[in-house]
């Protein structure tokens, strides 16, 4: 048995565009983690993403995972 929580959460990511929120979502065939969306910002440091990512699981009520 899966004990796993698989409700949506919020986290940080880096790739060429820089570090960014992105609002993570488990897969309609219950198989693995996927990306919904992004946040709106690209930044040169985690720290600056973090506090999107902060913000944006507070407004949104989604819980947080960085």
């Amino acid at each position: 048995m899966d004990n796993e929580d698989h409700s949506d959460f919020i986290t940080v990511t880096s790739g060429m565009s820089g570090y960014f929120a992105v609002h993570m979502t488990w897969d309609e065939e219950g198989e693995f983690w996927e990306p919904w969306t992004t946040g709106v910002g690209r930044y040169r440091t985690k720290d600056a993403a973090d506090n999107e990512a902060c913000n944006w699981a507070l407004e949104d009520n989604i819980r947080l995972s960085i």
